[in-house]
């Protein structure tokens, strides 16, 4: 009867309320057949285990269990069933079947009960697997192929009843699972309640409805899509307003006739009184002298970061202060009875407590990700990317400037506004003995962000599961975290040598303890879930959006859960704790915005309004005459997972969408899996995570003034945790569906097989795509730096010089920035030169003292376009000693030619200055 399988937690999804509900039933059932069995026994002799109908076998397993089990087991060797699964879901049919007199021994019940359970399950096993077969032809197809083109949104149109097939397939294999525990509950119902499910049956129709118009909007013609979208936006919010006036209608129904019974009942009135809690006294009373006086010591610490903070610059000692600040508004909002030296002696026994033998597959299983994430992120750091980009470039020189100590910039205003904290990492790596600044850094340093994600993707997704399902929980952590090791979303951001790979890190570490908070309503998680916010609100400006993500949560969990009043205050206290600490991490940005508020929000208004609309007035005229291209805009965020592209060539592939196909199936039917749990469970965790998801989508929705620039995988970066948490969860319930249904050593095996065929399809596809495609069409696309500083660090480190090289300005060439960064020097500057000047920057280079001084003993070397006509007659002219050679790549257009010319000496150079000047 025992079995190791039956031991492990189910998934949201699985069957654990059926468990209790089952137990539940066999209980209260037990009570009757136990009585009843007590007075056969006195009347009847003896018999053999085997000829003992289930009432008294449950009868005879209530009252001795153990000498029970162990006749029980002699009898049913030959039986393969498990005990706990039939008397957890099906002990109704079993004494149904008995008490008809059919005659059935015990044994052949339980088989007879056994083979129903193992056809149900197979069943919704079925079930499971066609959604998923459905679901991937349908993630295949919208992404086009060769008989299906992408054009006119013919593509998405053949997979849309695919992927909707998938989604309610697996819906209904969720609801197949619970009918027992559905029905038993609405049998279990008062009218009241009933009358309740009624009325809340018309706003589910009418948001059911909406939603389904909404759905056929992104399929559906550009032209038309608009306005079903917004029809179903209409139906969507009257659904909503509709279904939460019943609610509260009912509830104020409900605390109406409570109070009348009260009032009619004395006694009750009375046990209320004596039951009463005694009155606490006001908070600021049980506050201890010390943290009165830390409240002062952290207010002067802020004020002098604020004092100091002008003029975008925070010097180093100012910095330590924002940090002692930080430290001091934390204790000065801890629960007034956390004590430090207790919480350091509770981690420590929890230490000592940890046995690496119950959890060693999962720490091997999180080895093995890491070394496969590793190897994605580092492989072939120093040619993939193969070149510089101009936002690459600039982060380089910034941070060299932070590096040199010539500024320690709060937010940086050029190339649109940029947040610091990347460039301040990149300064420190790049400083270290051994590293330098350039490509190769400046990669590495990203892709170690990206590689931290992991393990915090992995706290994440285990916080968000939750701890009390702890084996089921660790199973979609280990998965979450396996998809993002291998996803090419994630790498591509990894490693462009851009501040975006903070934007994931910083949400999950947020949101593992916003997700605590959520859940627990503990002081110490709203602490650090407003420190981890404010900075990642220093990193990228997607997490700009995630302030309002926490504050509606905090109104869904007051909704979903029946809190007491003194519970919701307590909520919303701890709420404006975290506003209060997060300000205060943000202050020094926040002194920035006060002084230069269009400076920083400058990319975010730049890409919501143009450059047009100057005035407020202006601006919302604009937004109620752009409502058809935000809609639109939203239509091709929610599609960026399987048909949409993203159009940078910096980030993407032309034709590929965010997600390969096999991660693309999982996450419509995670969005099943995930609508079913928020539907059968009260946490407001799982309503979070899909509110999350949505609203870090909506940022690139707001791109109004430039539709092109949607989807953009960079500015989505903050959707990465929510979507890969969804993705996993119905990996996690088919593994564990294979593991449950198939015999003993088959289940298993069947279930890591299939996790196993899932990640490394994926990874397949995605270092395909990524080292493949993506790298071809980045070669293309990007301007070939790397040549051309190669050829100046050889031209300076033989019989040349930094300052004899020069570039010769041609139209949308190159960033003469990234041929120093490729040549070995940040601050080459004799580059974009027009030729008609070329004798000024002589003189010049003649007249400098630094590195980069012209020397009139070696030569000069000089670099232009291909299609710069006019440079090689003037050089000829000026220099005919020289020569010209052309430097040939592939494609033709990225050919170039370099003209050298022989040491001219300082007679030569003051004659060829004289005869231009």
């Amino acid at each position: 009867m025992s079995d190791d399988r039956a031991e492990m937690p189910a998934a949201p999804g699985a069957p654990t309320a059926g468990d209790e509900a089952g137990l539940q039933q066999t209980g209260d059932t037990l009570a009757a057949v136990s009585s009843e069995a007590d007075c056969r026994e006195s009347a009847t002799p003896a018999r053999s285990f085997e000829d003992l109908t289930v009432s008294e076998l449950l009868a005879l397993l209530w009252r001795s269990p153990a000498p029970t089990m162990r006749r029980f087991r002699l009898a049913s060797r030959s039986t393969q069933a498990r005990g706990r699964i039939v008397a957890a879901h099906q002990p109704a049919a079993i004494l149904s079947e008995t008490d008809s007199g059919s005659g059935l021994s015990a044994r052949a019940a339980l088989e007879v009960a056994t083979k129903g359970l193992r056809q149900s399950e197979y069943r919704k096993l079925a079930i499971y697997m066609l959604a998923f077969i459905c679901a991937l032809a349908g993630s295949t197809y919208a992404r086009g192929s060769e008989d299906i083109t992408r054009a006119g949104g013919h593509s998405l149109q053949v997979a849309a009843p695919y992927l909707w097939l998938g989604f309610l397939l697996w819906l209904i294999g969720d609801i197949s699972g619970y009918w027992s525990q559905i029905t038993a509950y609405w049998k279990g119902c008062d009218r009241e309640r009933r009358l309740l499910w009624g009325a809340r049956l018309v706003p589910a129709i009418i948001v059911v409805s909406a939603l389904f118009r909404f759905a056929q909007s992104l399929s559906a013609p550009v032209e038309s899509a608009v306005d079903t979208a917004l029809s179903a936006l209409v139906l969507l919010i009257a659904g909503l307003v509709i279904l939460l006036a019943i609610n509260v209608i009912f509830r104020s129904l409900q605390l109406r006739q409570v109070s009348y019974v009260n009032k009619q009942s004395p006694a009750n009135e009375q046990e209320w009184i004596v039951d009463r809690k005694p009155l606490r006294p006001p908070a600021w009373r049980e506050v201890s002298h010390p943290r009165k006086l830390l409240v002062l010591l952290a207010s002067g610490l802020s004020l002098v970061v604020w004092a100091n903070t002008s003029g975008n610059r925070i010097e180093p000692p100012i910095m330590l202060v924002w940090l002692a600040s930080i430290v001091a508004w934390a204790f000065v909002f801890a629960p007034l009875r956390w004590d430090l030296f207790d919480w350091g002696a509770r981690a420590i026994d929890r230490a000592r407590r940890f046995s690496l033998r119950g959890d060693l597959l999962t720490i091997l299983a999180f080895v093995l990700i890491l070394i496969v994430g590793a190897r994605f992120r580092f492989d072939q750091i120093d040619s993939a990317p193969p070149e510089l980009i101009s936002d690459m470039v600039v982060n380089i020189v910034d941070a060299y400037r932070i590096h040199l100590g010539e500024h320690y910039p709060i937010f940086l205003s050029n190339n649109g506004g940029r947040e610091p904290i990347q460039l301040y990492l990149l300064a420190f790596v790049s400083g270290l003995p051994g590293f330098h600044f350039d490509r190769s850094t400046l990669v590495l340093v990203t892709a170690l962000e990206s590689f931290l994600t992991l393990p915090v993707m992995f706290w994440f997704a285990l916080e968000v599961i939750g701890k009390h399902r702890r084996r089921h929980a660790l199973v979609v952590a280990v998965l979450a975290t396996a998809l993002l090791a291998v996803s090419y979303w994630h790498v591509v951001l990894a490693r462009q040598g851009l501040r975006i790979p903070l934007s994931p890190l910083f949400t999950a570490l947020s949101a593992v303890f916003f997700v605590r908070a959520l859940r627990h309503n503990r002081r110490a998680d709203f602490i650090l879930a407003g420190i981890t916010l404010s900075l990642g609100l220093c990193t990228y400006k997607s997490l700009r959006l995630l302030p309002f993500v926490y504050v509606m949560s905090i109104g869904l969990a007051l909704l979903v859960r029946r809190f007491s009043w003194r519970m919701r205050a307590s909520y919303l206290l701890n709420l404006a704790v975290l506003a209060f600490v997060a300000c205060v991490v943000f202050l020094p940005t926040f002194h920035y915005w006060v002084e230069e508020p269009y400076e920083f929000t400058q990319r975010w208004t730049t890409r919501m309004f143009g450059d047009q609309p100057t005035s407020d007035v202006e601006r919302v005229a604009f937004l109620r005459e752009s409502g058809a291209t935000f809609l639109s805009n939203i239509r091709n965020a929610l599609l960026m997972f399987h048909h949409s592209q993203d159009n940078t060539w910096v980030s993407a592939v032309p034709g590929q969408p965010a997600l390969d196909p096999v991660t693309g199936a999982f996450l419509i039917l995670g969005a099943a899996a995930w609508l079913s749990l928020m539907a059968r469970e009260r946490d407001p965790v799982f309503w979070f995570v899909p509110l999350l998801f949505f609203v870090m989508l909506l940022l690139i929705a707001l791109a109004i003034a430039f539709p092109i620039e949607v989807p953009s995988l960079q500015r989505a970066s903050g959707a990465i945790p929510p979507a890969y948490v969804i993705i996993a969860l119905p990996v996690a319930i088919l593994c564990r569906q294979f593991y449950r249904t198939l015999p003993r050593i088959l289940g298993p095996a069947v279930a890591v097989g299939f996790a196993l065929a899932v990640i490394a399809s994926s990874y397949q596809y995605n270092r395909d795509l990524y080292f493949g495609d993506f790298m071809d069409n980045y070669s293309r696309s990007a301007r070939n730096h790397t040549v051309a500083g190669q050829i100046l660090r050889g031209f300076a480190e033989s019989d040349g010089a930094y300052g004899n090289a020069f570039i010769l300005n041609s139209p949308h060439w190159w960033d003469h920035r990234a041929v120093g960064v490729e040549a070995g020097t940040v601050r080459w500057e004799n580059s974009m030169v027009d030729a008609n000047r070329l004798p000024q920057y002589v003189s010049h280079g003649l007249r400098r003292t630094d590195e980069y001084r012209l020397f009139a003993d070696r030569d000069l070397l000089f670099f232009y376009a291909a299609r710069n006509e006019e440079a090689p007659a003037r050089l000829r002219e000026w220099f005919p000693a020289g020569r010209q050679l052309e430097i040939k790549q592939v494609p033709a257009e990225k050919s170039f030619f370099i003209y050298r010319v022989p040491a001219l000496g300082e007679a030569g150079l003051h004659d060829f200055l004289a005869a231009n000047s």
